[in-house]
């Protein structure tokens, strides 16, 4: 919001600016007329593509999801810890106790992820955005995770009332899911939201009550991935969306670290 203040600031203050550069008429002798082309025109039109322009500017700047920060405020509470550096192991953050539902209609507890390495993402199924980029990442990362059963893959839907479980493994058959080792999770709204919000530090907002937004911006959600450990701590966050098989494979080695521990 601040952005968007600032930025209609600008835009305001290049229309001053360029009222004080229209030019002052000068009055030719009467006995010869003034064949000078007008210039208040096109000046008058920069002015309003400079205006347009910056508006623009500041509403897709206040439209952008917004990745929250250490200590910052949600409608689910305050967030108390803050992000490590990406791709590396940091400070262990305890995942607080839950009960949802798995893709299979089975109970899923905090008890169910512990002595298990799980990498853990955030998508919804009608998603037509990155969702779908990290959803084939993770389906290709089944092939070069590590292969013993304590190693697994987690996907928390942040659209709920569409994704049930018969949504959630239709979805994951049509991507490959081996359910044996990758499980989907769904829930009611506003226990699942906290918990994305509150467990796992990263945003989850749902604004599908706004007819207008394309289905996209419907539900903001974080493309990280979560390193969780075997006690059920959060050990470090990478990037989802990524293409580079090296940032995977670093996932892979962190997974067998963990795994050792």
């Amino acid at each position: 919001m601040l952005l968007s203040l600032h930025a209609l600031a600008c835009a305001r203050f290049a229309l001053r600016h360029c009222f004080a550069a229209l030019p002052r008429p000068a009055f030719p002798p009467m006995s010869t007329p003034s064949k000078q082309p007008s210039l208040i025109l096109p000046v008058i039109g920069m002015m309003l593509f400079t205006f347009l322009a910056a508006y623009m500017a500041a509403f897709l700047t206040f439209r952008q999801p917004q990745q929250q920060g250490p200590g910052s405020s949600g409608p689910y509470g305050t967030r108390t810890a803050g992000f490590g550096a990406e791709s590396d192991t940091f400070d262990k953050f305890p995942l607080p106790e839950f009960s949802f539902t798995a893709q299979d209609g089975t109970t899923f507890t905090r008890n169910s992820m512990l002595g298990k390495v799980w990498a853990v993402d955030f998508i919804f199924t009608r998603c037509p955005g990155p969702c779908p980029i990290i959803t084939r990442n993770f389906s290709a990362f089944q092939k070069i995770m590590p292969q013993e059963p304590e190693y697994r893959l987690l996907t928390i839907t942040v659209d709920p009332v569409n994704d049930t479980p018969a949504v959630l493994k239709e979805f994951g058959e049509n991507m490959g899911a081996n359910f044996e080792r990758w499980t989907f999770l769904t829930g009611p709204k506003d226990p699942l939201y906290a918990f994305i919000w509150n467990g796992f530090k990263v945003v989850a907002e749902d604004n599908s009550s706004e007819a207008n937004l394309p289905m996209e911006e419907k539900f903001l959600h974080s493309v990280k991935v979560a390193l969780v450990d075997k006690q059920g701590n959060i050990r470090g966050y990478y990037d989802g969306t990524t293409m580079d098989a090296a940032a995977w494979t670093k996932l892979r080695n962190d997974m067998l670290r963990l795994g050792a521990e």
